[in-house]
């Protein structure tokens, strides 16, 4: 309610409310004859207090108390007006009156200009800078639908960025810098460091003014769109002196992020790589980079699909030259990985349980990038490709002299492949000797032909096996490695360094009829878990959940040795949807009466979401997990479901989480809070639903073996 009287104090809102719950638009009587609308006659005030400003000697200001009411009647304008002037300060609170809209008549309210979408191209190369520093601080980019009719968000949780796929490239690259906004300024650490706290307003205000400031500088007229959404979001802020201070504070941040996100650009920028390619193709892969990414996926496919346009002639050219040069890359890896003077790879593999990728039949092709700056390098140039060919596969960057040298150095090579076996991108797991300041895992970057979160890891390998049974989601590639050494019956994917996305499940529900979830059994893997949940219902009915001892992972247990994964493999799967129950239960005390309450509205939360056919059985396991009447934990899925299917609820909690201490109970739940204790031996719930055993085996010991034979340096490193 406190959105629609955003003028006014908290105390006066709830008077409002009190008086007439179902008021829209507030203003006082002068305010009324301002805009052309004229009470009707007989209605009655909404009474509410207005500030009495008096001079320090205590005696009233004539006429304060109706310039307050006339203000809107929350003393605003009275309080700006006095506060140049020392001697004047609030002496007390007076009784005034003001109208809702449905209380007048006359002229239509005038209605604020909404923000543009913008239409046509996006400057050259602009999509590509962005994109590179929006990975570069850990985020996941992609596109997708959004809610509602937003063009884009960040999620601070998952590491993602998502803009909407259905705007031109101008918009498109509008939200992107936008959102890179958000990212740079609005995380929890960028946050923590400022010397006041934000409000989501400002948050908007200061993200809109660095797109508009990168995007202008670039040549893109963005005002129809930036202008009105900077006035909207500076509106909660209350009065126009309250919106000069937001923008005044925010000119320091938003300056030096505007800034920090041009010059960063301005590096990315590869002269001599882009000028050796014609105009023309260019302005292809520049100016059209977002069709592209939305068609890349189907025209990639065998058969590509219906309704979508195929790639432009010049960037199909790029993925040709960059599926080509990465088969070559691949071959060269796996070539060095063989070579006599590289046992220490080749000894790693064995001792993390998946010496199998070395057979000659292997259909992995796992490979080793030797040490060296330009390995790779020198190869692909003596097989006829141009340096322009591999920078675009992403195989070679710029170094700061200007030589283009390997991306991939000193790492195990594992091939990306699409359905069809082409190789699209590679993952490099670094040696467990290496540096800590040297990312365990590298990623090609986003290419042509490649965008993480569109394969997944494991499938083309598979391909005759994966529809047979049941297929494992796993976490990483060390674990799909795991599963196919012990099971080579049992088909396991995993995503390509990102949280499982929508466009990864359609892919593998185009391949596989039954799916189990596999993560890593400790906090991270079950809050995968969850969000794997949520993906997986749409293509799945009824997803399977193995259960792993608590904080391992396959890749942990292979290397064990002893036997632990495949018994683990072998236990009958359990439904995912009760593990993602039990994991809402298991943050709570259930010893605690409150904390009950508490854990019966995050289960029923969660079962409000469900198919209607699995309802009963979820509230019947709720209710004897929790020592509740089923009478009670069916009341509180219907109101969870009521608030979950009422649209304008939904709209003001949209992306919060629930989980705070419920401020209106149920009948059953209020009865429960008054329980002393329950009978739960004092203890902590520590069932997660997402492990099925407490303790991990003692037996999973890390490998012995080094990256090269002479030095012996690396520990418990299994990831």
């Amino acid at each position: 309610m406190a959105s629609r009287f955003h003028s006014y104090s908290f105390n006066n809102t709830l008077l409002i409310c009190a008086q007439r719950p179902d008021a829209t638009h507030v203003a006082g009587y002068q305010v009324w004859r301002q805009l052309g609308r004229q009470v009707d006659k007989g209605e009655h005030g909404i009474q509410i207090l207005a500030p009495v400003v008096g001079r320090g000697n205590g005696r009233d200001e004539p006429g304060d108390a109706a310039a307050s009411a006339a203000s809107g009647g929350d003393g605003s304008a009275a309080e700006h007006a006095g506060a140049d002037r020392d001697d004047r300060q609030v002496v007390g609170f007076r009784v005034a009156h003001v109208f809702d809209i449905s209380q007048t008549s006359g002229e239509p309210l005038p209605q604020p200009e909404r923000p543009k979408l913008l239409i046509g191209e996006a400057p050259g190369a602009l999509w590509d800078q962005l994109a590179a520093q929006v990975d570069g601080r850990g985020f996941t980019l992609e596109r997708g639908p959004c809610v509602g009719e937003r063009n884009g968000y960040t999620d601070f949780v998952d590491h993602r960025v998502v803009i909407r796929d259905d705007v031109d490239d101008a918009q498109a690259v509008k939200t992107l810098a936008h959102e890179l906004g958000h990212v740079l300024m609005h995380g929890p650490d960028a946050l923590a460091a400022r010397d006041t706290r934000i409000c989501r307003g400002s948050a908007e205000v200061e993200a809109e003014s660095v797109a508009y400031l990168v995007t202008a500088a670039r040549g893109l007229d963005v005002a129809g769109y930036t202008f009105p959404y900077v006035a909207q979001w500076a509106a909660t802020a209350g009065s126009h002196a309250d919106v000069v201070d937001i923008v005044q504070r925010s000119a320091v941040h938003v300056l030096r992020t505007a800034r920090h996100v041009l010059a960063t650009a301005d590096e990315t920028v590869r002269p001599a790589a882009r000028d050796s390619l014609p105009a023309i193709h260019r302005t292809e892969v520049g100016l059209s980079r977002t069709a592209a990414l939305r068609g890349r996926a189907e025209a990639l496919a065998t058969g590509g699909t219906p309704g979508r346009q195929p790639l432009g002639t010049d960037v199909g050219r790029i993925v040709d030259r960059t599926l080509a040069a990465n088969a070559a890359a691949a071959a060269w890896w796996g070539e060095l990985l063989r070579r006599p003077d590289q046992a220490g790879p080749r000894q790693y593999l064995v001792d993390r349980g998946t010496g199998h990728v070395l057979e000659a039949e292997s259909p992995w092709q796992v490979g080793y990038a030797e040490n060296r700056w330009t390995s790779l390098v020198e190869h692909l140039r003596a097989s006829g490709f141009t340096d322009s060919d591999l920078l675009d596969a992403g195989l070679a960057m710029t170094s700061r002299k200007g030589n283009v040298v390997d991306r991939f150095r000193d790492r195990i090579m594992l091939p990306i492949r699409r359905p069809d076996g082409g190789t699209v991108g590679f993952i490099g797991r670094a040696a467990p000797s290496a540096s800590p300041d040297v990312p365990k895992y590298l990623n090609t970057a986003s290419t042509a032909a490649f965008s993480k979160g569109d394969v997944l890891f494991g499938l083309a390998e598979q391909s005759q096996t994966i529809g047979r049974g049941r297929t494992l989601i796993v976490e990483g590639p060390f674990d799909v490695l795991a599963v196919a050494g012990v099971r080579p019956d049992t088909a396991a994917v995993a995503p390509c360094g990102t949280a499982l996305t929508d466009r990864q499940v359609a892919v593998l529900a185009d391949h596989a009829a039954r799916v189990a979830v596999a993560l890593d059994a400790d906090p991270a893997g079950r809050e995968a878990t969850v969000h794997a949940y949520e993906l997986l219902r749409v293509a799945y009915p009824r997803p399977e959940c193995v259960q792993l001892p608590d904080g391992t992972d396959p890749a942990a247990l292979a290397a064990a040795g002893n036997g632990e994964l495949a018994a683990v493999l072998d236990q009958p799967t359990r439904p995912l949807a009760d593990a993602v129950v039990d994991h809402a239960i298991a943050a709570h005390d259930l010893s605690d009466a409150q904390q009950l309450v508490v854990a019966n509205r995050h289960a029923a939360h969660v079962i409000a979401g469900f198919p209607a056919d699995q309802i009963a059985r979820q509230v019947a396991r709720v209710a004897d997990r929790l020592h509740l009447d089923v009478a009670a934990v069916t009341e509180a899925v219907t109101d969870a479901f009521t608030r979950r299917h009422d649209p304008p609820r939904r709209q003001r909690v949209h992306h919060r989480r629930d989980d705070a201490v419920p401020t209106r109970m149920t009948a059953a739940e209020r009865a429960v809070a008054h329980l002393p204790r329950i009978a739960t031996n004092g203890r902590k719930d520590s069932q997660s639903g997402l492990s099925g055993r407490t303790t991990a085996p003692s037996s999973a010991a890390a490998p012995s073996a080094c990256w090269s034979p002479a030095r012996r340096s690396f520990g418990p490193d299994l990831a």
